[in-house]
């Protein structure tokens, strides 16, 4: 399994989707802020650091399809 990494384009390639096998990982300024796995349709956010930071989330959301997230949406619904 070989690891893939793409800019994640409305973010101006301040955002990555790392993706090995089913498990993609973004990164926002190279800190590790969340993960979705494509099998178990499983989302995992880990920390809002500021508003770019959740721009950033929402944008990986989007490339699932996922509905975007106010802060205190991501606050509740991830337990940040």
């Amino acid at each position: 399994m070989s690891l893939q990494i793409t800019d994640i384009s409305e973010t101006g390639a301040k955002a990555k989707n790392h993706v090995e096998g089913t498990k993609n990982t973004l990164y926002s300024y190279n800190t590790k802020v969340a993960e979705y796995d494509t099998k178990t349709k499983e989302m995992q956010v880990f920390g809002y650091h500021s508003a770019t930071t959740g721009r950033h989330i929402n944008a990986f959301f989007k490339l699932f399809g996922l509905p975007t997230q106010t802060k205190a949406e991501l606050f509740k619904n991830f337990n940040l």
